[in-house]
């Protein structure tokens, strides 16, 4: 009778270290799940916002550099201008005025991009 009890107590002793076993393992399964996922969103969260800040600064950066290069054109122009008319160095003239041609045709293609 002895030996049964026995046996009966270190059964149940077995079958609920196993039921504790699984739940725990259960337990810690969905805890590192859960981790993975708040790592996953924060990650994506911090991609999303790098990007997005990378992409206005290269908004910025364009229309800085459109807007310079329109100015600078300009001045281009007129110093080719004054030096070709005047005869002081017509074929310098031609060129810068040639270069500010080109230089503003880029500029309106760096701002359509």
């Amino acid at each position: 009778m002895r030996e049964i009890v026995l046996l009966i107590v270190l059964l149940g002793s077995l079958f609920l270290s196993n039921v504790y076993a699984k739940d725990t393992v259960s337990n810690i399964t969905a805890g590192i799940n859960n981790l993975a996922d708040k790592i996953e969103k924060s990650v994506e969260n911090v991609a999303t916002t790098v990007v997005d800040k990378l992409s206005g600064f290269a908004a910025f950066l364009k229309n800085i550099i459109g807007d310079a290069s329109k100015v600078l054109a300009i001045i281009l122009g007129i110093l080719g201008a004054f030096l070709w008319f005047s005869g002081l160095s017509p074929y310098r003239g031609r060129r810068l005025i040639f270069s500010a041609l080109l230089l503003v045709f880029l500029a309106y293609i760096i701002n359509f991009i």
